[in-house]
């Protein structure tokens, strides 16, 4: 695939700043500051914020997550004849997919987030670039895009003024912009991770397979149980992750 680049030079107490952001950001965020990536996602998508989340409730969520992955594992392994049995099993599979995809973005134990949301919190990083005329420009920077990202690049450089077109001037805008946030994030309705309602019935389920049970007439009625709970639980999880989803799709 081809390459398309851009690049500029900047004085050796600017690749210093550049440095030392890295440095600091290398310290807190779960994967390494890629200067192209950042670049990239502040021009192209207006994304000039970096949230570093914590999470205090990962361990809960990775429980809570097992418990549906078991769940999902054992209600694949029922064998039925009866089609209305088959019928509120599929539902129930469908659910627990559904509830699968909404925990997944819960699980992390630090998550770096690119956003255009300000989450508004006291910043941990920003260090501007100066504006130094006299000294000597010489560290070499470099952007690459792909095909599709430097077409993009072109159409956004268009739209602006003719002396604020330069990668150069482009830079410094970045790093004026760019902002990195440490933020806590603790899920309020951690609580229902551990509902007991939803507990007991997986658990039924889950010794409904184990033990080669044959009672269809009460797994029905306890798989339309599930249902109902695990989506009531799924609900009150999802709204109190609503920030921190806000800022992963933001």
């Amino acid at each position: 695939m081809k390459k398309y680049k851009v690049g500029t030079r900047l004085t050796e107490i600017n690749s210093m700043v550049i440095e030392q952001l890295r440095k600091e950001y290398n310290k807190i965020a779960p994967g390494k500051f890629s200067l192209s990536t950042a670049f990239k996602q502040h021009f192209l998508n207006e994304r000039s914020y970096v949230v570093i989340s914590k999470n205090t409730n990962a361990l809960e969520f990775r429980r809570y997550n097992q418990i549906i992955v078991n769940l999902h594992t054992n209600l694949n392994r029922i064998d039925t004849a009866d089609a209305t049995v088959t019928k509120v099993i599929s539902s129930a599979i469908n659910k627990v997919l559904e509830v699968r995809v909404n925990t997944k973005p819960l699980l992390f134990d630090t998550l770096s987030i690119q956003t255009s949301r300000n989450p508004g919190a006291e910043v941990s990083i920003n260090q501007p670039l100066f504006y130094d005329q006299f000294s000597k420009r010489e560290k070499q920077y470099t952007i690459s895009f792909s095909q599709e990202e430097f077409a993009l690049y072109q159409k956004k450089l268009r739209a602006l003024e003719e002396q604020d077109k330069s990668f150069s001037t482009q830079l410094h805008k970045f790093l004026n912009d760019f902002s990195v946030y440490q933020v806590i994030f603790s899920n309020s309705n951690i609580s229902f991770a551990n509902d007991e309602g939803l507990t007991k019935v997986c658990d039924y389920i889950n010794r409904y397979v184990l033990e080669n049970s044959t009672n269809e007439t009460k797994l029905k009625e306890a798989v339309e149980y599930l249902i109902t709970r695990i989506d009531i639980v799924d609900k009150k999880l999802m709204a109190g992750s609503t920030d921190l989803i806000e800022l992963i799709l933001g």
